[in-house]
């Protein structure tokens, strides 16, 4: 990892990063495997709490999706708060104040594919005389969004 590092000028900041990210991961993993245990002792609630802790920060960084950080909020809260009520309020709050306030940023792509997009559905409508092709159409589509987001591309 560190040649692919090399020309990054702060380098030392990005090993970092992702060192605590794969750390963050580890606790996730161990977590899970707890909850598969059903083991809720003082060491998974410890875990817990420690996981709690940096999803803000993950999330923020762009290392969780707002999806992932809810599902993980949840399985955390459900270790550490055992009133139902309490925990599903704490949880539409930490949603409100972590994902809902701030979505993820759209992709630039999504313009260009947009306006391709119409393009394409605006001739083939306009197709004179002819039937027009849902198999042509679904082919045209696939190639724009190639195009337009690479091998990337989002599914149909």
């Amino acid at each position: 990892m560190q040649p692919a590092l090399a020309s990054d000028p702060d380098a030392a900041s990005e090993l970092q990063r992702i060192g605590r990210w794969l750390s963050f991961q580890r606790r996730g993993q161990r977590f899970q495997e707890a909850l598969h245990r059903q083991d809720h002792g003082p060491e998974t609630q410890a875990l817990a709490r420690r996981i709690d802790a940096e999803i803000d920060t993950h999330l923020a960084l762009g290392e969780l999706s707002g999806p992932e950080a809810l599902a993980l909020k949840s399985a955390v809260l459900g270790e550490l708060e055992p009133d139902t009520p309490t925990r599903a309020q704490t949880l539409r709050q930490w949603r409100e104040t972590q994902i809902d306030r701030h979505p993820p940023a759209a992709d630039p792509r999504d313009a260009a594919y947009a306006t391709a997009q119409a393009e394409i559905v605006a001739r083939w409508r306009s197709q004179s005389g002819e039937s027009p092709n849902s198999d042509a159409l679904r082919a045209q589509l696939i190639q724009a969004r190639a195009r337009v987001y690479g091998p990337s591309a989002p599914a149909p």
